[in-house]
C-alpha cells in the first residue's frame, strides 16, 4: 500500500485532528471562516491527554485482532502564542490503542521531555523548533523533538527524531525515562535516525546518525538485539551535511541514496536559524547512491547518479553486481517548500515524489534501468519479515 505524501498529510493529520479536538471545537471549526482541507484542523495544538475506552464499535472486531498499535506525531502547532510553520514542529504526542476482547482503550499524551516541561514551567518558547525560531530574547538553542517514529528496545518504547537521541518511554505508562544512548554506545554529539531496519533473520537493527562535529561524519550502527547495544560499522567524513532521512536493507548491505540537500553549516553551527532555514538543494552536485557491507567489513561502494530528493525506500536488493532498489524521488526540492509552508492555509504548488525501481550495476556505476511504477506516491508501507 502507497500513499502520496499530500494524501498521506491530509489522511494522518486529519485523523489526529478528530481524535485531539472536542465535538465543540470541530463544530466551531466548522462554522468559522478558516480553511477546511481537514489537515488544518490538526494544525492546532492538541486539546486532550488521557485514557479512554472506545465503546462506539461499528460491526465487530476479528478475534484474532489482539494487541497494542503505537502512533506518534507533533501535538503542539503554537508555543505560547507562536505559531509554528513546518510540518516537522510540534511536541511529540504518542497514542496507544489496546485491542483485546472487542474492546479498544486508547491512552494518549504528550512526551514530558525536559525541554517542554521546561517551556510549559515558564510559559514561553525558549527552543528553535525544526522549521520556527524562537524569540530571540528566550531562546536557548534547538529542541530534540521525537516526534517521527517509535520503535521497541531495551524494555522500552523508542520516540525517534533525527535531531539528537531517541526518548526513551514506558512501555506501559508512555512516561518519559530518559534520552537513550544504547547503554553508552551511541556518543553524545551523534544523532539517531528516524528510520532504523531491522534484519528479520537475526533481529539486529540498522542505523545511522550525524556527528555534529567538524568531521559531519555520518556514522552507521549495527543495533545489537542480544546486548541491547551498538556497535559502529562505518565512521564516514562528509563535506557537507546531507539531509538523509531514510536507508534500504538487503540481505547483506545498507543502501543510501543521499540527495543534494544540505545544511549551510554557518548556520548549523552557530545556530541563527531553524534547521529548515540552513536547508539548500543544489540540482548541480546530483545524487549519490552508498551501498556498505552490514559486517561493516568492505569498502564502501559510491556510485553518482543524476539529482532527486528523497525521503523514504521500500526494497532493496543485491545479487552478484546488480542493485535493485526500489526509491520514491521527486525531481525538484517543491516538496521540501510544502513542508515549510504547512501552517499557510494555501499551499504551494507541489511536484509529488513517485515510485522508481532503479536497477544498478555497480560494478560499472551505470543504471542499467530506472522505471517508474507509481506517481504521486510515498510513505511505503511492506511486510518487514521480508
Amino acid at each position: 500500500m502507497n500513499l502520496s505524501r499530500r494524501d498521506f498529510f491530509q489522511y494522518s493529520a486529519g485523523i489526529g485532528a478528530l481524535m485531539a479536538l472536542s465535538p465543540w471545537e470541530l463544530l466551531a471549526k466548522s462554522k468559522s471562516s478558516a480553511p477546511t482541507r481537514l489537515s488544518w484542523l490538526a494544525y492546532r495544538t492538541t486539546s486532550q491527554e488521557g485514557s479512554w475506552t472506545l465503546t462506539d464499535i461499528e460491526g465487530q472486531l476479528p478475534p484474532e485482532l489482539q494487541g497494542q498499535y503505537f502512533k506518534i506525531g507533533p501535538g503542539t502547532k503554537d508555543i505560547f502564542g507562536h505559531e509554528l510553520n513546518h510540518f516537522f514542529d510540534g511536541d511529540a504526542y504518542v497514542s496507544r490503542f489496546t485491542f483485546s476482547e472487542q474492546r479498544v482503550e486508547l491512552l494518549a499524551q504528550f512526551i514530558q521531555s525536559p525541554q517542554r516541561m521546561l517551556e510549559q514551567s515558564t510559559g514561553q518558547m525558549l527552543y528553535h523548533e525544526f522549521g520556527t525560531a524562537a524569540p530571540s530574547r528566550t531562546q536557548k538553542g534547538r529542541k530534540n523533538q521525537t516526534n517521527i517514529n517509535l520503535i521497541p528496545w531495551d524494555n522500552s518504547i523508542l520516540a525517534l527524531s533525527e535531531g539528537g537521541h531517541p526518548a526513551a518511554l514506558d512501555a506501559t505508562t508512555l512516561e518519559f525515562k530518559a534520552f537513550s544512548n544504547f547503554r553508552g554506545t551511541l556518543p553524545k554529539d551523534v544523532s539517531f535516525s528516524a528510520h532504523p531496519k531491522f534484519d528479520p533473520v537475526s533481529g539486529d537493527g540498522y542505523a545511522f546518525g550525524i556527528h555534529q562535529g567538524f568531521s559531519r561524519a555520518l556514522k552507521v550502527f549495527r543495533m545489537n538485539a542480544q546486548t541491547q547495544a551498538m556497535e559502529e560499522l562505518y565512521s564516514l567524513n562528509q563535506s557537507k551535511v546531507c539531509l538523509i532521512h531514510d536507508m534500504a536493507m538487503t540481505e547483506n548491505h545498507l543502501v543510501f541514496l543521499i540527495p543534494p540537500v544540505f545544511f549551510k553549516l554557518t548556520d548549523l553551527v552557530l545556530g541563527r536559524e531553524p534547521l529548515a532555514g540552513a536547508l539548500q538543494y543544489d540540482a548541480k552536485l546530483g545524487s549519490r547512491l552508498l551501498i556498505l557491507d552490514k559486517k561493516g567489513v568492505a569498502k564502501p561502494v559510491e556510485i553518482k547518479l543524476p539529482s532527486s530528493v528523497v525521503f523514504h525506500h521500500g526494497n532493496a536488493t543485491l545479487s552478484g553486481d546488480v542493485l535493485v532498489l526500489q526509491t520514491f524521488l521527486a525531481p525538484d526540492a517543491a516538496m521540501l517548500n510544502l513542508c515549510k509552508e504547512w501552517s499557510n492555509p494555501n499551499w504551494p504548488a507541489a511536484t509529488n515524489s513517485s515510485l522508481h525501481e532503479l536497477t544498478v550495476n555497480i560494478a560499472t556505476g551505470e543504471i542499467v534501468r530506472n522505471e517508474k511504477l507509481l506517481e504521486s506516491h510515498d510513505f511505503p508501507i511492506f511486510n518487514t519479515k521480508y
